[in-house]
């Protein structure tokens, strides 16, 4: 938890130390936490519209069709193929009732989490899987989102531009700060020559 007045900045998990997160969240019975890790790191949604989706958004149609909470614009996201094998999966051990049922309610309370439950969670999960991250919360999957595809584009200018205009920046300074991009980024890709 966060001083108050203080501003923290979430990080971005590795794309794979996120795969085998939501494997081992799979595999120890946390199935809503590992569809939202994989949601969240598929789709780079807000946590306020990953909250929103149904299980028959993401295991019925080839796009998630979304009107975003914060900023009202309309959304279009291709399914990924191993994001639509995770959501499967999920789906037959989750027992869903019905498929237009919100994927992301509490079996206690019968309500969807909150945002600020679900970043105790994620702080209890950093430390019991040890992660090497240090701010880790829900704003951590759109931002491992991001830096993901930033990384499979060989850190181009162009997924800048994407990436821009998918997180909604107005401008492209926002989006390299925001992917946390930094010296030894710029200088890794001098490497590469």
């Amino acid at each position: 938890m966060s001083l108050q007045g203080c501003r923290t900045t979430a990080d971005y998990l590795n794309w794979n130390d996120m795969f085998v997160l939501v494997q081992k969240l799979n595999r120890d019975g946390k199935h809503k936490l590992a569809l939202l890790v994989a949601a969240g790191s598929y789709t780079g949604l807000r946590i306020s519209d990953l909250l929103t989706l149904q299980w028959d958004h993401l295991l019925t149609k080839p796009h998630l069709i979304i009107t975003e909470q914060k900023t009202s614009k309309r959304r279009r996201i291709k399914i990924n193929g191993e994001l639509l094998e995770v959501s499967r999966s999920l789906f037959d051990k989750c027992r869903v009732q019905r498929m237009d049922e919100l994927i992301f309610l509490n079996s206690k309370t019968g309500k969807v989490f909150t945002v600020q439950h679900l970043n105790r969670l994620l702080k209890v999960i950093r430390i019991k899987y040890r992660l090497e991250i240090d701010n880790f919360s829900t704003h951590t999957l759109r931002k491992t989102f991001g830096r993901h595809i930033w990384e499979q584009s060989g850190y181009s200018e162009r997924a800048i531009t994407l990436l821009s205009e998918i997180f909604n920046h107005s401008s492209y300074r926002i989006t390299r700060r925001y992917l946390g991009i930094n010296d030894e980024d710029i200088d890794s890709v001098y490497e590469l020559l």
